[in-house]
């Protein structure tokens, strides 16, 4: 007989349902740990979340004006204006935001154990306060700036949550 289940919560290895019930065949392996202890993880924590949308928007801010320069035009100009440039054409923000964006969301691949703890720490807080005073250097009313300045807030914000 064939039991059609909807498995909402239990185990994806040996198919112990939460409630007891089981939705394979076969016996519980003996290295498995008891299902009383097993608890379901959610996809992403709010720590989590914070650093990769930091890191998005720090990656995107990137590719929006972040300084202004004026034109130096010849004397009989009719027009005269001012031009932006955005982060990827100033090496002094492309590279150290691109970097510190990347490893503060490369280390969410690996768990948070308590003996790397500190070291994660360390590494998140500098890449986040290395973005936060980039973007403090450059400031300025424009859009490159002001979403690197919220998505390194979310960076450290993360790393805080997660670690602290």
């Amino acid at each position: 007989m064939i039991r059609h289940v909807v498995v909402t919560r239990g185990c994806w290895r040996c198919g112990v349902l939460a409630d007891g019930g089981r939705r394979m065949f076969g016996s519980l392996p003996e290295e498995h740990p008891a299902h009383s202890d097993v608890a379901m993880r959610r996809f992403l924590n709010r720590a989590e979340a914070a650093i990769l949308l930091g890191m998005i928007l720090v990656v995107l801010s990137l590719f929006l004006a972040w300084k202004r320069e004026a034109v130096s035009v010849p004397l009989p100009a009719v027009f005269a204006g001012t031009t932006v440039r955005t982060g990827l054409g100033l090496a002094t923000v492309f590279w150290p935001l691109l970097l510190c964006s990347s490893v503060s969301s490369a280390l969410l691949l690996w768990p948070p154990d308590s003996r790397a703890r500190s070291g994660f720490f360390m590494v998140q807080l500098v890449c986040g306060l290395t973005c936060m005073v980039v973007t403090l250097t450059h400031m300025a009313l424009l859009p490159g700036v002001l979403v690197a300045l919220v998505g390194s807030s979310l960076l450290l914000f993360g790393a805080v949550d997660r670690y602290g």
